[in-house]
């Protein structure tokens, strides 16, 4: 190298200065280094705490949205529920009218056809007497027959468990009916 003396003193001051700056700067740019790395993993970790609230609030949005949509679709099937059993009433209810209607108009035919058989029985009766005064309704001194008759003929009684009201009136009117048509053929000749 060929220093000497102050020469040499004064390279190696200005070699260690060197060594020293080169140390505090390679120093400094350690330092710059771990601070950039440390701010990268702060931010690396405020990105993964955003992206994680933001995927929760995501989570929780669906799971509100599943939640509403289960309450809708089971209060649309509760309403579903409670229009076919009310439909399935109103079809009961119905068929039950039309049950009760139908055995009231089997009785009113019932009870024409024993009206009917009863009148024929009675004009049979009184054809095959030949006008005997005892069995003619037409004759006027028949009284004692026809009210024996009458008596035979019984209003019907009516049975709260089995029968309909309007049935019975019917059956009633019809018998009340008859014993009038029989009273008037008698007095009328």
């Amino acid at each position: 190298m060929g220093y000497s003396g102050d020469e040499l003193k004064q390279f190696l001051i200005e070699e260690r200065m060197r060594i020293d700056n080169e140390k505090e700067r390679q120093e400094k740019e350690k330092q710059m280094e771990q601070e950039r790395l440390r701010t990268f993993e702060l931010e690396t970790i405020r990105l993964e705490n955003e992206t994680k609230a933001k995927a929760e609030a995501a989570k929780a949005a669906t799971e509100a949205a599943k939640e509403t949509e289960r309450m809708r679709l089971q209060t649309k099937a509760a309403e579903k529920a409670e229009k076919l059993k009310y439909e399935a009433e109103k079809e009961r209810h119905d068929a039950e009218a039309n049950k009760l209607k139908l055995e009231a108009e089997t009785v009113r035919v019932r009870m024409e056809h024993e009206y009917r058989m009863k009148e024929i029985k009675i004009r049979n009766r009184d054809i095959g007497a030949g006008g005997d005064a005892k069995t003619n309704p037409y004759n006027i001194n028949n009284n004692s027959s026809r009210s024996a008759e009458m008596k035979a003929l019984k209003l019907p009684t009516c049975n709260e468990d089995k029968d309909d009201i309007d049935a019975y009136l019917i059956r009633s009117s019809e018998l009340v009916q008859l014993l009038k048509c029989v009273k008037s053929t008698g007095q009328h000749s």
